[in-house]
């Protein structure tokens, strides 16, 4: 059990030595939980009145740790500063004996007390038996971290409540660290939440456009396909515009929208969803309070979209910016977006069909053809339509910055939790064999290795994969 009294004093402690930093390098991760992470820190020591210089990195490994070094020195820093990333790469941070602080929630290798002998401070609620698969995020580690926070456009806790919704942390209900974030974001006014349909564009699309382009997930025969969304709609037989424009969800009333998600569900299970899928339409949706109901940002989940876009197509600085209240991030953000979503429905459109059956896992092979920064979103997607229930899944993709590397991204289904899976431990294992770099959640982990060691790869899944799959 999460020893939550021991890990606010461990934070506490250590406070008093970084709260002392000269000039720290902040390196977070790319992901909505890395940006809202990297804010949060960023915002952290400003608040404590110290410099610093920041980076947003892919992931962590060989390479990126030497270019991280290089900026260090060009930039003159005293310290290193890592956010939603380290604890699976401490080995190496070990060796470049430079003042550090970490801040993350995956598995780590080293515990805090090894750590301190190293100079290496460990914020992890994973060292105080928690669980950093559900009971924090980076975010909400570092909403923790630091006492006060400079002045941002959104407040600390829907940021770190981003954070947490964009690793799906709020899935089944906020636990754990998110928790207490959640219920203090309730008791000021700042969020709200109900059960509703987990579709993208609820407040701002009009409903035949919510459904054709939606991406996360595919819905067979609407998906792409606006000419079919716009019959399906015109059948449900209400109203469909309101002040001479088309209606939204959030534009239905309340009967309105239960004829319209019975009679969707209805479509989908005639067109080969299943029971399971549809039970991942419908989930809590958390709503900002202080913004309007057309924001594009109004629902977090809809949010981190928008964050999760900044990250994979290299404009991380974006994503700080629109949750720092830069001026004119939020035009570039949205600009991203829409890049974003072509590019994923294009990816996922080659996902669904083009899945391979491995003994002991499916495999999506999208080197040349799917980016890296969206492999692991592609495979997710699929996982739930897939036949056999208690099979991981494997994207794999070419690495944008190298051709001679190869990213697996892997996806597990909650059954396999039951087993003491872990797919970042079996990926960090497979990469420690192969040369290369690997790490992440128990159902989720990313593996970067060369490309001419494919097949060793596949060997390796399925020899690590048989006892819990079989």
């Amino acid at each position: 059990m999460f020893n939550q009294e021991k890990f606010f004093a461990f934070i506490e402690e250590q406070l008093q030595v970084y709260s002392k930093f000269k000039k720290p390098l902040i390196v977070h991760h790319f992901d909505a939980d890395g940006l809202t992470s990297g804010t949060l820190c960023i915002s952290g020591f400003e608040a404590l009145g110290i410099s610093f210089e920041s980076i947003c990195v892919k992931r962590l490994d060989y390479a990126i740790l030497e270019e991280v070094l290089k900026l260090f020195k060009e930039k003159n820093c005293s310290e290193l500063v890592f956010v939603d990333l380290g604890s699976g790469f401490v080995e190496e941070l070990k060796k470049v004996k430079i003042p550090m602080l970490i801040l993350d929630h995956h598995n780590f290798l080293e515990s805090k007390d090894e750590l301190l002998k190293y100079n290496i401070i460990q914020v992890n609620l994973r060292d105080f038996d928690g669980n950093g698969d559900f009971e924090a995020c980076a975010a909400s580690t570092v909403f923790f971290a630091f006492k006060k926070f400079s002045q941002t456009r959104f407040p600390p806790e829907i940021i770190a409540l981003l954070g947490a919704t964009g690793d799906y942390q709020q899935v089944g209900g906020f636990r754990g660290l998110n928790k207490l974030i959640f219920e203090k974001a309730l008791k000021e006014g700042l969020l709200d939440s109900r059960v509703d349909l987990n579709l993208y564009g609820k407040n701002n699309r009009p409903l035949n456009a919510m459904l054709c382009y939606s991406s996360d997930p595919l819905l067979p025969g609407l998906t792409g396909n606006n000419e079919s969304c716009l019959s399906f709609v015109k059948s449900l037989g209400f109203d469909l515009t309101i002040n001479g424009k088309w209606k939204t969800y959030f534009d239905l009333t309340e009967q309105e929208r239960i004829v319209f998600t019975s009679k969707l569900f209805e479509f989908l299970l005639n067109n080969g969803f299943n029971e399971r899928q549809l039970k991942h339409l419908l989930g809590p949706i958390f709503i900002v309070k202080t913004l309007e109901k057309t924001s594009p940002f109004m629902l977090l989940d809809e949010f981190t979209t928008i964050l999760n876009a900044c990250g994979r197509n290299n404009q991380g600085e974006v994503g700080v910016g629109l949750l720092k209240g830069v001026s004119g991030a939020e035009e570039k953000a949205l600009q991203v977006l829409a890049l974003h979503r072509t590019n994923l429905k294009n990816a996922f459109a080659f996902g669904a069909t083009n899945v391979q059956d491995f003994k002991n896992f499916y495999l999506i092979d999208g080197r040349t053809v799917i980016s890296d920064s969206i492999i692991g979103i592609v495979a997710g997607s699929v996982l739930f339509s897939l036949p056999v229930k208690n099979k991981p899944i494997i994207g794999l993709s070419l690495d944008d910055d190298d051709s001679t590397l190869v990213k697996a991204s892997g996806r597990a289904p909650k059954l396999l939790a039951e087993k003491n899976f872990s797919i970042g431990k079996i990926f960090n294992k497979i990469g420690v064999e192969l040369g290369g770099q690997g790490g992440g959640h128990d159902l989720a982990g990313g593996l970067t290795f060369p490309s001419d060691k494919v097949e060793k790869l596949f060997i390796a899944l399925e020899k690590e994969f048989e006892v819990f799959v079989n």
